[in-house]
């Protein structure tokens, strides 16, 4: 169908279950409101991630 390999990604993230399980693992927190994130640090760090181990470079955030 496409002809033209892929040349960027896309990051989606489940902020509220990768907050719960995170902040479950690391704090023993069950609710999302017991939980005070960066969210911009967080997204800095999984879109490096992402284009570490892509070796594309992300498009967009969802």
């Amino acid at each position: 169908m496409y002809d033209r390999p892929m040349d960027r990604s896309a990051l989606l993230i489940d902020a509220g279950y990768l907050l719960l399980g995170a902040g479950g693992v690391v704090l023993g927190a069950d609710r999302r409101e017991d939980i005070d994130c960066d969210y911009a640090a967080v997204h800095d760090a999984l879109s490096d991630y992402v284009e570490d181990h892509s070796g594309l470079p992300k498009l967009r955030t969802y």
